[in-house]
């Protein structure tokens, strides 16, 4: 198993590589957003806010293309893992 560690403006995050998967763990500080993909959220602590939200584009329709986005708002910890779709 492989982990990594590290800072970024608004928190931190280990992430941990293993034959069958990978976890990413955010520590999001007070007001600090996180965007991810859907289907991708593991766990969350109960402070964490969470907020979805689809865009329609047209481009996206027809070319491929991310329609939809969970912002996570801190404080708390987040825990995510490459979607299975």
């Amino acid at each position: 198993m492989q982990n990594n560690v590290g800072q970024f403006h608004g928190g931190s995050y280990k992430t941990e590589h293993r034959d069958t998967n990978s976890m990413l763990y955010v520590m999001l500080q007070p007001e600090a957003k996180l965007h991810a993909l859907p289907g991708s959220m593991v766990a969350m602590s109960p402070q964490v806010q969470l907020k979805g939200k689809s865009k329609f584009s047209l481009k996206k329709m027809f070319i491929g293309g991310q329609m939809a986005m969970s912002t996570f708002t801190g404080p708390g910890e987040v825990l995510l893992a490459p979607p299975i779709w």
